[in-house]
């Protein structure tokens, strides 16, 4: 009788058995990429995280001179430039002793009504802006003065003061801003002028 050979089972040769286990190690070694890959991502996240916030607009109060601040709270409240494309700051000076004057231009309006409500609305909110630095209160006071081109009767253009206030910090300190009505900016204001070309007409 001729022998018939059994075949192995095929999970029983060897080269079945070399190719799982090749399989099988090129799983584990993929497997491990991807884990440190997909690691990846939440380091650069977590140190995108941990880098410090800087706000565009901040005023760093502690590198100034009162003058520098009092100039760029001018643009801050009021804006760097005015509806007439000027910039809204002329300068801040020296005044009589223990005052600084600042010098801005105004925005125009419909009517000198508006012009001269704007004025006081936004020396309102300044007034109360620089009310809350130590060094500004130290001062005798701050006059603001606005200044527009007008036109005279030979119908030349020049650059006039137009509406002056000026307040002793004594008289900020007194202001409750949170019942302040900018309206009554001329009767409280230490002094205080209105061009003629800005007085309502009867």
């Amino acid at each position: 009788m001729s022998k018939e050979r059994v075949k192995k089972p095929i999970y029983k040769r060897w080269w079945f058995i070399a190719l799982v286990i090749l399989v099988i190690g090129g799983a584990i070694a993929g497997g491990g990429d991807d884990n440190q890959s997909a690691k990846a991502p939440e380091a650069s996240v977590q140190e995108a995280t941990e880098e410090p916030v800087i706000e565009e607009n901040e005023i760093d109060r502690s590198s100034m001179t009162v003058d520098e601040y009092l100039g760029s709270m001018v643009n801050e409240i009021m804006g760097e430039t005015t509806n007439m494309e000027k910039v809204t700051l002329i300068k801040v000076s020296d005044g009589d002793e223990g005052i600084k004057d600042i010098a801005l231009n105004a925005n125009d309006n419909l009517t000198t009504k508006m012009i001269v409500g704007g004025m006081l609305m936004d020396a309102a909110d300044y007034f109360e802006a620089i009310s809350q630095d130590e060094e500004v209160m130290q001062l005798k006071a701050i006059s603001l003065i606005y200044e527009m081109t007008l036109v005279d009767k030979y119908g030349n253009e020049e650059d006039y003061p137009v509406h002056i206030m000026t307040l002793s910090t004594e008289t900020i300190s007194k202001i409750n801003w949170d019942n302040f009505l900018y309206d009554n900016l001329p009767e409280i204001a230490d002094t205080y002028f209105l061009h003629p070309a800005l007085q309502p007409e009867d």
